[in-house]
């Protein structure tokens, strides 16, 4: 009776270890997920004096003093006076580009009260890399 508890003991371990190792050959392992690359973008702008720059890789600078023309430069399409941030922001979200936030540099000058702001407003966006 001893013997056949341990025979049957033993006889269960190599089952199960069977079992366990012929699961795992069914079921592939847990690869870590790929890291997602993301490549970034920056549209800076400056109200005083006016500066509009867009810098990203693959892709030429892009910079003016006027916001139509940027715009325009930019690939924008239709009556350039009449488009702002949110049109240039759909402009290049044609391309990937995300929003991610905005940097707001110090300024060299204090302004107070309703003076037009000089600081460089620095807009960060971000897609999948190419």
């Amino acid at each position: 009776m001893r013997n056949t508890w341990l025979v049957g003991g033993v006889a269960g371990f190599v089952v199960a270890l069977g079992l366990m190792r012929g699961s795992s050959r069914g079921v592939a392992a847990d690869a870590p997920a790929p890291v997602q690359k993301w490549e970034y973008a920056t549209f800076e702008e400056r109200v005083n004096p006016a500066y509009y720059a867009w810098h990203s890789p693959r892709s030429k600078l892009v910079w003016g003093i006027n916001f139509p023309d940027f715009y325009k430069e930019m690939g924008g399409k239709g009556d350039a006076t009449e488009a702002g941030n949110a049109e240039l922001y759909n402009l290049v979200g044609l391309e990937g580009w995300e929003y991610v936030g905005v940097e707001d540099f110090p300024s060299s000058q204090n302004r107070v009260g309703a003076i037009a702001d000089n600081r460089l407003h620095s807009h960060v966006f971000k897609r999948p890399a190419r």
